[in-house]
């Protein structure tokens, strides 16, 4: 038995800073990556500090290393999730992007082209909603749904130099690519 002074008491194991460190960055694993990243580092450090009875807070070092890799998991899948929804989504967003942007820039061939199912007097109706709201400036769709039969639904916003119009769009996908089938462009 090592006696840690002259009264007898055993040594003052001091806490391993890594292992607490660890801990700390696992639990705010919500930072992706990055905290996830040093609580895995900083718990093998804190793993192998503790590993020679000096030092304490081997626990800490584990779970910090546990959320560490919890949260890069996490991250990963989610982060994963959500391109291959941008992905299976960017053929009709960009389909109903160019058809709005055709409207605007009264380039109804184009915007014909992008919706051969759409009548004309329909499309020369929304190219004039469209184009009443100045230059167009780009679209964003906070909901979007793609069928494997080919089909799609898009809604969201198109932003012009004055103001900002709600928009819904049904696609089909067909040989040629995506082409909008119907649009509803509004204030």
């Amino acid at each position: 038995m090592t006696m840690g002074d002259s009264t007898g008491a055993p040594p003052v194991r001091k806490l391993s800073v890594a292992s607490l460190l660890s801990l700390i960055c696992g639990v705010l694993g919500c930072v992706p990556f990055v905290m996830g990243g040093l609580a895995v580092l900083l718990g093998i450090v804190g793993i192998a500090r503790t590993g020679n009875r000096v030092r304490k807070g081997r626990w800490m070092a584990v779970v910090g290393l546990v959320l560490g890799l919890a949260s890069i998991g996490g991250w990963t899948l989610f982060g994963g999730g959500i391109w291959a929804l941008m992905k299976a989504t960017e053929g009709p967003r960009v389909a109903v992007h160019d058809f709005i942007k055709a409207l605007s820039e009264d380039d109804m061939a184009k915007a014909k082209s992008l919706a051969p199912a759409m009548a004309e007097d329909e499309i020369k109706r929304e190219g004039e909603v469209v184009r009443s709201q100045g230059k167009f400036v780009d679209t964003f769709f906070t909901s979007s749904s793609v069928n494997e039969g080919g089909s799609g639904h898009l809604e969201g916003t198109a932003d012009f130099s004055d103001g900002k119009l709600h928009v819904k769009a049904d696609l089909d996908n067909g040989a040629s690519g995506w082409k909008v089938t119907s649009i509803e462009i509004v204030p």
